[in-house]
């Protein structure tokens, strides 16, 4: 049984080929306001959105998701913004399309203006709903670090960010 309330919508795939149960999803969702989104390439877009979520989980990690005192570090979430424009080098480097392409522009071109709407995005109320641990974060650091390597690039604010992180999280393991 699947019980959803209010819209939203749902991006999904599959690695290899189609994604093998959608007239099931189709049917369990149809009565729903919720919107069923197939990716042709689900790796890309996972791939963008861990863009995304490493420094934007990391900021607020380093504030023991305090997402009031995260949002006030206006020097961090420029370091994010920075974080971002690497990795999609990184993705871009390797022939990997980001999915929305609008993200790479919005890094590249208006860091100030990204940074500045991580910061406001945190003081969003959905933002609470945000729930797990770091250690799902440091498994997302681990799955990207050999596109990083493999891309060869100059990462300096990808590199402090993770030092920190997972340092930091390395001591709570200790």
């Amino acid at each position: 049984m699947i019980v959803v309330s209010g819209g939203g919508k749902m991006v999904l795939g599959s690695l290899e080929g189609e994604v093998p149960f959608k007239t099931e999803l189709a049917e369990a969702f149809h009565k729903t306001k919720y919107k069923l989104d197939y990716s042709q390439d689900i790796n890309a877009w996972l791939l963008s959105h861990i863009v995304l979520i490493i420094p934007v989980m990391s900021v607020i990690y380093l504030y023991d998701f305090n997402l009031a005192k995260a949002s006030k570090d206006s020097a961090r979430w420029k370091q994010a913004a920075a974080v971002m424009d690497e990795e999609f080098r990184v993705l871009s480097s390797r022939g990997l399309p980001v999915n929305p392409a609008s993200l790479v522009n919005g890094a590249k071109k208006h860091p100030a203006l990204l940074a500045q709407g991580l910061r406001w995005l945190q003081k969003l109320p959905f933002m609470k709903l945000i729930d797990g641990s770091f250690s799902e974060i440091a498994a997302l650091y681990q799955a990207f670090e050999p596109l990083m390597q493999q891309a060869r690039l100059s990462t300096p604010a990808w590199d402090d960010f993770k030092q920190q992180t997972m340092r930091k999280y390395s001591l709570e393991q200790a």
